[in-house]
């Protein structure tokens, strides 16, 4: 009976530590595509800037935990030129600001981001991140001839 019970335990142990929290993420690898655009194709802005604020406590961020704010546009997406890292999710959070404030563009161009952080031991973190860039809007009337070269 112990070693029933033992089993048992041992097993049950087994199934709650090896099944842990997934997490997924799907990404978009890149086309071997070209997409050739010249300044006829797409008007570019002048610098715009956005903004964003993360106060962790507990390495928690409390005010983002039990709503869904995310740091991108859900009314379509936006490409990024000239950034080829991943972007934490206030920096991400500091995009989708500018795109808000600026909903008629398609494009970030060359984003930089400004970067300023307050830790107190490890209760308290607060973060904020200015993002400036030019931003992109394809033309959809005019533009260079795009048909296959033969």
């Amino acid at each position: 009976m112990k070693k029933k019970a033992l089993f048992f335990a041992t097993f049950l142990s087994a199934v709650v530590f090896l099944n842990s929290c997934t997490v997924r993420q799907r990404s978009m690898s890149d086309a071997n595509t070209r997409l050739n655009l010249t300044t006829k194709d797409m008007t570019i802005s002048e610098p715009y800037g956005g903004t964003a604020e993360q106060t962790k406590i507990l390495g928690i961020d409390w005010s983002r935990l039990f709503g869904y704010k995310a740091g991108y546009k859900t009314s379509g997406s936006y490409a990024m030129m000239g950034w080829g890292g991943q972007l934490t999710p206030v920096e991400n959070f500091a995009v989708h600001d500018m795109m808000e404030r600026h909903p008629n563009f398609d494009a970030v161009i060359y984003p930089s981001f400004k970067k300023k952080q307050f830790t107190f031991l490890f209760f308290y973190q607060k973060t904020t991140v200015d993002v400036s860039a030019r931003l992109g809007k394809l033309n959809t009337t005019g533009g260079s001839d795009s048909g296959s070269e033969d």
